[in-house]
């Protein structure tokens, strides 16, 4: 039973419906505030030369080494540059417009020889970076959401 003024409840009523509807778009928002902090953790892995989980990428074979240097996938800095980040709804989409990408992404066969794997997005399972931004965003976006922004 609802007890006090009608007019105060329906005033509470809505405050709350008004919470309940900002709070639905803290999804949204954790994909905006994300997405370019994702940006820059790709370059970072580019410039570090390590996967999404912080591990190294597979050393240059000896002659390629000799032509541009460690780390590899950056002599011409192609590949990073050419990342996109895009929120689509929920989604965050990383991609590369160097078609490539993808063939180091997951390793690849080149005549007899196979070159290994040198991941710079994460698969399935977030590593502790994207784990941290997206975390940082929800918050951030939780908080906006509750104070009315």
């Amino acid at each position: 039973m609802i007890r006090g003024d009608a007019t105060a409840c329906i005033a509470e009523l809505s405050k709350l419906q008004d919470r309940l509807a900002r709070l639905s778009q803290v999804p949204g928002k954790t994909a905006v505030l994300a997405a370019p902090e994702m940006t820059k953790e790709v370059k970072k892995e580019f410039q570090q030369g390590t996967d999404p989980q912080g591990r190294p990428w597979a050393p240059l074979r000896p002659g390629t080494r000799k032509q541009h240097g460690p780390p590899p996938l950056t002599a011409t800095h192609g590949l990073a540059d050419s990342e996109k980040t895009e929120v689509q709804g929920l989604r965050i989409k990383i991609s590369f417009a160097k078609p490539y990408g993808r063939f180091h992404q997951t390793g690849y066969r080149h005549g007899s020889r196979f070159v290994p794997a040198r991941k710079f997005v994460p698969g399935m399972a977030a590593s502790p970076a994207y784990k941290r931004i997206f975390l940082a965003a929800s918050r951030k976006a939780a908080l906006a959401a509750m104070e009315g922004r």
